[in-house]
């Protein structure tokens, strides 16, 4: 049979979406206890995670670029997952709202056989960083051509959104955490420092993740995490 019309599968009949590694072992009983066993259009993730070639190549491209979110755009359902496991950040539902009202898009948590194996699932779980699937259009798949205007104009003020959000927002936060954690590195013993809790005083001595701050009032040594640094007055030369 070559009518492909309604298959969700790659070549050799693996679903994609299954395939990640997040929570893949469950994912693969659950397909097994429906009758999802091998290669088929629909709902086998493989016989292993990360099996695909597509799916590896995406995974190579996410670790070796730093990539800040993710988004997968299927249809249809006119969804948004947002959430995955207890790596979703804060700021994903903030952002998932925005998508919502922007776009009339309805928020959604995985369930049943969308639970586990899919690549914003991969994605958060792996990097902790925020990753969306959005189920664009409505109907049955696959969605006509005729609904592209249709679709792009629903999401278009959603996607622009996000593009003020990343540069009005979000680009100059990782701006500010980079030249915070490049503080921390660079610390050295006799800089001056004054914590997040407002103590102040003399680095002492310098361990991986921490440091040893001997007080400016009564030389009290205490030993610090680096992130409670607040700011660094560098040691002149």
């Amino acid at each position: 049979n070559r009518d492909f019309t309604h298959w969700n599968a790659n070549l050799r009949g693996v679903d994609l979406n299954h395939n990640f590694d997040a929570g893949w072992n469950e994912l693969h009983e659950s397909e097994r206890s429906l009758g999802f066993y091998g290669p088929g259009p629909t709902r086998y993730g493989g016989e292993m995670p990360h099996s695909e070639p597509e799916t590896q190549s995406l995974v190579k491209f996410c670790e070796h670029n730093n990539v800040d979110h993710a988004f997968a755009i299927h249809s249809q359902g006119e969804e948004i997952y947002w959430s995955y496991g207890d790596h979703t950040p804060e700021n994903s539902l903030t952002m998932a709202n925005i998508f919502s009202v922007c776009s009339g898009y309805e928020l959604v948590k995985n369930d049943g056989l969308a639970s586990h194996g899919g690549f914003k699932d991969w994605f958060i779980e792996e990097f902790a960083r925020p990753g969306f699937t959005i189920e664009i259009g409505k109907g049955e798949n696959p969605l006509p051509v005729s609904q592209l205007d249709s679709i792009y104009k629903k999401i278009e003020e959603a996607l622009l959104v996000f593009a003020l959000m990343y540069f009005l927002m979000i680009r100059p936060q990782k701006k500010k955490q980079k030249e915070e954690q490049m503080m921390r590195n660079n610390l050295r013993v006799g800089d001056e420092l004054t914590t997040i809790g407002g103590i102040t005083g003399i680095v002492n001595s310098l361990h991986e993740d921490e440091f040893i701050l001997e007080t400016t009032n009564d030389r009290t040594k205490i030993c610090f995490k680096r992130w409670a640094i607040q700011e660094v007055k560098k040691l002149e030369m």
